[in-house]
């Protein structure tokens, strides 16, 4: 694995997808930080499959690849 292959995220995620799919790619903690906080952990292999399906739903919607958007959150 060479580093300039992998400079977009979406690229090394679907290669660990499929060369790692069961290792855990990402820890999220489950409501507000407290002492003793619980987190929920997500697989290369279902953080690929949700990034498919927002991907999927992007392009639904009309937003194609190279296209600047804008993304919104709570914070």
């Amino acid at each position: 694995m060479t580093l300039h292959r992998f400079a977009n995220i979406a690229a090394y995620l679907t290669d660990m997808a499929e060369r790692r799919p069961d290792a855990v790619a990402l820890h999220c903690p489950l409501g507000r930080f407290s002492p003793g906080q619980s987190y929920q952990s997500y697989s290369y292999a279902q953080l690929d499959q949700y990034s498919s399906r927002v991907a999927l739903a992007l392009r639904r919607k009309g937003v194609e690849r190279g296209m600047r958007t804008v993304l919104m959150v709570a914070p």
